[in-house]
């Protein structure tokens, strides 16, 4: 009888306990737009993410001469089970409508979909936006050890199963010039 109370509790056990792996990691990466789309003139958010991926802190600056955004900051993830938070970068303008001939205001929006939980120091590929290609995925494959990326431009987007996309962004601000970049800080 102990013998079965033994076994039952030990089959029981992982239906009442798990664990998660959870990180922190720095990144840094760069995001380029085609010369029509003025980097000066882009504001950036991104989705509040699940709890699985979240941004510790993030910033940006900007190149104007190569019309370049440099992204940067920490995230925090659960090892397996997210992706990096969507980031969108957006381009208001004042446009004659086809439709009309009014003066309207419209909005560019540019999507950054990552199907990774981060970017990681070896990554290097080159992002760039265009009017005509408004969506970059961003995946990767580990073979042996090694990450091999793949980015996709796209003009139109399914949103893969674990991205996480609700009702809210956040606004991502420029770092001042007289402050530094943050990094994590790994409390454990």
């Amino acid at each position: 009888m102990k013998n079965l109370f033994i076994t039952i509790a030990f089959l029981l056990l992982p239906f009442f306990a798990f664990g998660q792996v959870g990180a922190d990691y720095n990144f840094s990466f760069k995001v380029k737009f085609e010369q029509n789309i003025p980097v000066e003139e882009i504001e950036i958010y991104h989705y509040e993410a699940t709890f699985y991926n979240v941004f510790n802190k993030i910033n940006y600056r900007i190149n104007i001469k190569n019309n370049e955004i440099e992204l940067f900051g920490c995230n925090r993830f659960v090892v397996g089970g997210s992706y990096f938070p969507i980031i969108v970068f957006s381009n208001k303008r004042k446009e004659i409508d086809e439709q009309t001939n009014e003066k309207t205001e419209v909005q560019y929006l540019f999507y950054l979909i990552t199907e990774m939980q981060s970017y990681y120091d070896d990554f290097y590929r080159e992002l760039e936006f265009s009017i005509k290609y408004p969506n970059i995925i961003v995946s990767f494959k580990n073979i042996e050890g090694k990450y091999i990326y793949n980015v996709e431009k796209t003009a139109v987007v399914f949103f893969p199963f674990k991205t996480s996309i609700g009702n809210k962004i956040t606004k991502i601000n420029p770092i001042n010039e007289t402050e530094n970049e943050t990094h994590c800080h790994f409390e454990r």
